[in-house]
């Protein structure tokens, strides 16, 4: 980990990653709140009170990386959100030193760091092919609540959203939810692996 601090040149954004890692590894490390192998579900909750991301809480401003991570885990792969998020800051990825959460278009250089084959589109249409995909829309009132980014899986029947409005996992066709759409990320062919998820349903 630390040959990944010595990346960052800039010795105040180095220190800031440094806490934030320290902090999450602290959380991730805690069974009653770790996210390793977990679905994060919870960004308005428990996780999002605790885990930090640049200067702010993740409840406001970490759902790109709670996508890259939810991703992960349903494609089957290892993951902590911990360590997810010192990628991103890494792979300069954070805008404003979190304020404005992460930069949509850049989330690609997450998945291919993970070794994870992905097609980009802009199009909500793709989305009708099975597979796991990450979304990213517009909110409701963009100028106050910005943009909201999540991990879904489709198996060719069913729609599974993980963090939806920061809770919960929501079965609704994207067209409902992403209708100001941004970009999205498609990374599987086929469906994704079951993953069990501790979170209730929030329709």
């Amino acid at each position: 980990m630390e040959a990944i601090f010595d990346k960052i040149k800039r010795k105040k954004k180095r220190a800031l990653v440094q806490r934030n890692f320290e902090n999450n590894s602290k959380y991730d490390s805690d069974g009653a709140t770790t996210t390793e192998g977990r679905l994060v579900c919870d960004q308005n909750g428990t996780t999002g009170d605790v885990f930090e991301y640049g200067d702010y809480p993740a409840k406001h401003n970490a759902c790109e990386a709670i996508a890259v991570h939810n991703a992960l885990i349903l494609l089957g792969r290892k993951s902590k959100l911990s360590e997810v998020i010192v990628r991103f800051q890494v792979l300069r990825m954070m805008i404003f030193n979190g304020f404005f959460g992460s930069n949509v278009f850049r989330i690609g250089r997450a998945l291919k760091y993970y070794g994870v084959p992905y097609k980009r589109f802009f199009r909500k249409k793709k989305t009708l092919e099975p597979g796991v995909y990450i979304l990213s829309y517009w909110n409701k009132h963009p100028l106050k609540y910005g943009i909201h980014t999540v991990a879904m899986k489709y198996d060719g029947k069913n729609y599974s959203t993980y963090n939806l409005r920061g809770r919960g996992v929501c079965n609704d066709d994207p067209k409902i939810y992403a209708k100001r759409f941004i970009v999205g990320y498609r990374t599987a062919c086929g469906a994704a692996t079951e993953v069990k998820s501790d979170e209730k349903e929030n329709d």
